[in-house]
């Protein structure tokens, strides 16, 4: 429901920060605070601060403007390392799957030369032979398809991010989790005062809390 829900951990414990709502002489209060510690209280995570939300919205827009403002070079960069990566990673990476469309078109033809010959046990190797390639190329084939559809997806993410971060017009007025979906991977707690930003791609900004 919420993005820091699956975002905000503890710099203490490691666990997540949950969001709960105080009710402080009649008046509502939302805050942030660590589940080890709201659960089995401080003997688990003594030193673990509970964060008012405004001011965690207010740090993350913060560190969002200031990143667009003055990081849109390294940021692209390290997008552009982290998308090479998983793209040139993957085991089916160089296997194009018009090559394999290709070679199952020529072991078609050649199965249908040989199941017009006579019988023999050298033509029965040889269909064993063809039909067990065949089915292993359909294998990579659709292995390389979903790896290609995987891929695109990742350079879609990351071209968006690019595109918003280097736009000049970008006016961030207020906190959106939509947008810390897209552009955050994680938020450590490293005190009442300070958060620590991780970006997707692994720029890190280490931001105040007021």
């Amino acid at each position: 429901q919420y993005a820091l829900s699956e975002r905000l951990v503890c710099g203490e414990c490691g666990c997540y920060y949950r969001r709960v709502t105080w009710n402080i002489r009649g008046k509502k209060k939302i805050v942030w605070r660590c589940i080890n510690r709201l659960e089995f209280g401080p003997k688990s995570c003594g030193n673990s601060p509970s964060l008012e939300e405004s001011a965690l919205h207010t740090a993350i827009l913060e560190a969002i403007r200031s990143l667009v403002q003055g990081h849109q070079e390294e940021m692209a960069a390290t997008l552009q390392d982290a998308l090479i990566h998983c793209i040139g990673g993957g085991e089916n990476a160089a296997i194009n799957p018009l090559v394999i469309e290709n070679r199952l078109h020529e072991l078609d033809k050649d199965l249908d030369r040989l199941l017009t010959m006579e019988g023999s046990e050298i033509v029965d190797l040889r269909i064993k032979q063809i039909s067990d390639e065949m089915l292993q190329l359909r294998q990579m084939k659709k292995r390389a398809e979903l790896d290609a559809q995987q891929d695109m997806g990742r350079e879609n993410k990351a071209n968006e991010i690019m595109e918003l971060i280097s736009a000049e017009d970008l006016d961030l007025t207020e906190y959106s989790d939509t947008l810390v979906y897209r552009v955050i991977e994680r938020v450590t707690v490293l005190s009442k005062e300070e958060i620590r930003i991780r970006f997707v791609g692994g720029f890190e900004i280490t931001q105040p809390l007021h």
